[in-house]
């Protein structure tokens, strides 16, 4: 099982979203899990993490 957090900074939105995933996932799932590439996301910043 992976750990994935992001930080996630949406246009409009003074604020940052940091959502986790756990599973089976790789980078690409959660690019499109969290729609990461959609024009609303100013910036993001995705990173496995090891426990």
């Amino acid at each position: 099982m992976r750990h994935w957090k992001c930080e996630i900074k949406e246009v409009g939105n003074p604020h940052t979203v940091t959502p986790e995933l756990f599973g089976d996932y790789d980078e690409n799932d959660c690019v499109l899990r969290w729609g990461l590439k959609n024009p609303d996301v100013e910036w993001y910043k995705l990173q496995e993490v090891k426990d």
